[in-house]
C-alpha cells in the first residue's frame, strides 16, 4: 500500500513537471519574437516591425496583406493599415521596370504569409507580379476600360482593417485598433515620448 502511494505521488510530480515545462516553452515562444522589433529607425523598419507583430498574432497560412502608409503627416507617429487580400489593379502607366503610385511594388514572405507594399522610390518588377499572382488575383479586368475610368475597388462588403500607431522616436511602441474606418479623433494614445 505504502508502496502504492509512493508511484502515485511520484507521477504527479512528473505530471506537474511536464506541464510546469510545456508553460515555460509557451510562454518564452509566444514573447520571442518581440526581440526581433527594433526600437529605433525610419518608417521601413516601422512597417517590419508591424509586419513581426501581425505575423505572430494574426495572420493565417497561405494568405496575403496589403500594407498601406498614411498619407497625412503625424508628428510623433507612423500610421499603417493591414488589409486582407486586396487584389491590386494596375493603371495604364504601370509598366515594369518604371515607377508606380498605385500598384505595390515592395513585398515580404515569411512562411507562407506574403505582406506587400507600395513604395515610390521602388520600381514595378516582375517578381512581385509573379509573387503577387502566386497568392491573389490582379484585378485587371478593367484595364481595357477608356483612360478616365478607373478600377472599381469595392466587393460590396465593408471590411475591419487593422490600423498601427507607431511612435516614431521608439518603433518598437505601438497600439493597433481593428475598425473599417478611424477618425483622428479616435486615434489611440500611443504615450510617446517627446523629443
Amino acid at each position: 500500500m505504502v508502496k502504492d502511494n509512493h508511484l502515485v505521488i511520484k507521477f504527479i510530480i512528473m505530471k506537474y513537471k511536464i506541464v510546469y515545462l510545456v508553460l515555460i516553452v509557451f510562454i518564452t515562444s509566444c514573447t520571442t519574437w518581440k526581440k526581433e522589433l527594433k526600437q529605433d529607425g525610419n518608417e521601413k523598419d516601422a512597417r517590419m516591425n508591424i509586419i513581426n507583430d501581425f505575423y505572430h498574432k494574426h495572420s493565417k497560412k497561405n494568405a496575403a496583406y496589403f500594407i498601406t502608409n498614411n498619407y497625412i503627416e503625424l508628428e510623433n507617429l507612423y500610421l499603417f493599415v493591414l488589409k486582407k487580400k486586396y487584389p491590386p489593379s494596375p493603371l495604364r502607366t504601370d509598366t515594369i521596370g518604371g515607377y508606380t503610385y498605385s500598384f505595390p511594388t515592395q513585398y515580404l514572405e515569411k512562411k507562407e504569409r506574403l505582406f506587400y507594399w507600395q513604395d515610390k522610390e521602388k520600381v514595378l518588377t516582375r517578381n512581385i507580379i509573379d509573387k503577387l499572382t502566386a497568392y491573389i488575383k490582379i484585378d485587371s479586368s478593367w484595364y481595357k476600360k477608356p483612360y478616365d475610368e478607373g478600377p472599381i475597388v469595392s466587393n460590396g462588403r465593408r471590411e475591419r482593417y487593422i490600423y498601427y500607431f507607431v511612435c516614431k522616436n521608439n518603433i518598437s511602441k505601438y497600439k493597433k485598433k481593428k475598425a473599417i474606418w478611424i477618425n483622428k479623433e479616435e486615434y489611440p494614445d500611443v504615450k510617446c515620448r517627446k523629443n
